[in-house]
Parts: C-alpha cells; structure tokens; sequence
C-alpha cells in the first residue's frame, strides 16, 4: 500500500472498510463507483416485443417463490439465509425458493429436510433470468458485505421487490428503492 500510486475502491462502502483494515493517505484512495449494466436486459425486452409477447413461458412449476442468486462464497450469508427462510411461513405458504447460482451441502441438506420446494440452477439464459426476477415475489439478498451487488440493480431494473441485508454498499447504492433486514 505505501508504494502504490491509488487504492481504487467501487464504492463507499468498500472504501470505509478499507480504511478499517489498512492505513493509507487520503490522496492515495480513489472511490470510482461502479457502473451499472444492464444491456443484457434491454436486448430481452427488445427481443421480446419484436415477437409481440408479454413474457415467455417458464418451464416447470408456477407455485410462487423467493429468488436467491448467490454462490458459496461465506460472505454471502446463505446458512443464515436458508434458516431464516425455514423458520418463516414459507412452507405453510406454498412459498418456494428458486436458487440461481450455487449454496453449500449444509443449506442444500437444511433445505430438503425443511420440505420447502426449492430449486438450483448454476447457470441460466438471460431469457430464463429476466423470467426468474419478473416472477419471483422478491429477490432475497442476504450478503454481508458487497462491493455493489448487480443481481440487485437487475431485479430493480426489472422491476422486482427485493429485500437485502441492511450493509452500507446497499444503503447506498439503493436505499429508498428496496426493503432491509437486519443479517
């Protein structure tokens, strides 16, 4: 860090943090916020009205859901997460949750013992994706750190409810326009 020229971070959030981990000058942190793209989602919805359809058909069940779009990194809280959702009223609703990425053995055994439907998928088109946050009653966004958190902007963008962890890179890159929970 001494001899380095800038320290570049995407957001507040990443540059408070870290300042609480490391010592550097102020002159030398930069805070260059990240862009967001979201071109994958117009070319949908320009695709979509060329066939003059409203949606695509999803494929398998229409029972309503929660969306996570997640991976296995600790940092995105999935354990907690899967818990909390078990110890909701999801199952006595007949709300499942549909996984766009990957989770852990542990969540995977937590949630088939639980009996809430739910179902993975590591990779998915971007015509299934805008399908998925479309149709999720909301996106679930547990993390607890992020440097910006994209799967957020997308499924504002489309506009889905989404309820996220209450941590500063969400606060500010999206306060006023989500729901937060405490993590």
């Amino acid at each position: 860090i001494d001899n380095s020229v800038k320290v570049v971070a995407i957001s507040e959030a990443t540059r408070n943090s870290f300042l609480q981990h490391y010592s550097a000058e102020d002159n030398k942190l930069k805070v260059i916020k990240s862009a967001s793209d979201f071109d994958w989602i117009q070319k949908e919805r320009m695709c979509r009205e060329n066939a003059r359809l409203d949606t695509f058909p999803l494929s398998g069940d229409f029972s309503p859901y929660i969306l996570m779009v997640t991976n296995q990194l600790s940092h995105k809280n999935n354990l907690r997460a899967v818990q909390a959702l078990i110890n909701s009223n999801c199952k006595k609703l007949g709300v499942g949750l549909r996984i766009v990425g990957n989770i852990g053995l542990d969540e995977h055994k937590l949630l088939y013992e639980s009996g809430i439907e739910f179902s993975m998928e590591s990779q998915v088109s971007d015509a299934k994706l805008f399908d998925t946050y479309s149709n999720a009653l909301f996106l679930f966004s547990p993390s607890l750190s992020e440097g910006h958190n994209l799967t957020i902007g997308e499924a504002l963008e489309l506009n889905s409810n989404v309820l996220c962890s209450d941590i500063p890179a969400h606060r500010e890159f999206y306060d006023g326009r989500v729901s937060f929970f405490n993590p």
